[in-house]
């Protein structure tokens, strides 16, 4: 159990190293494996979309539903050649949906 104040320390705690994790590296150094969540490439999408990686894989890849979503359009302003999306939510009459996570892994 976490009390309010626990909890706005751990994010504060985490948004610094997020930031000393991103200020390490150089904006052009290839990164061999970073794991964030959604939120974090939402909160560091200025960030990270000068980085240079070889491959995304988004599990719940589900929550690029809409491409004016914040976490979509963080998503696709990473530059990767290669994308997976992992999701275990079917896919039900949406053709939106469907499209976003489509254009996220092949664009156009």
């Amino acid at each position: 159990y976490m009390t309010t104040t626990t909890n706005k320390k751990k994010k504060e705690v985490e948004k610094g190293s997020m930031q000393d994790i991103l200020t390490t590296f150089s904006v052009s150094a290839i990164y061999p494996l970073l794991i964030v969540s959604y939120e974090q490439v939402r909160s560091f999408h200025a960030q990270l979309r000068d980085m240079h990686c070889d491959l995304i894989i988004c599990d719940e890849g589900h929550r690029i539903k809409n491409a004016a979503s914040q976490v979509g359009a963080a998503l696709n302003s990473l530059k990767a050649p290669r994308r997976i999306i992992l999701s275990g939510t079917p896919i039900q009459n949406d053709l939106e949906e469907f499209f976003c996570m489509m254009n996220f892994v092949c664009p156009g």
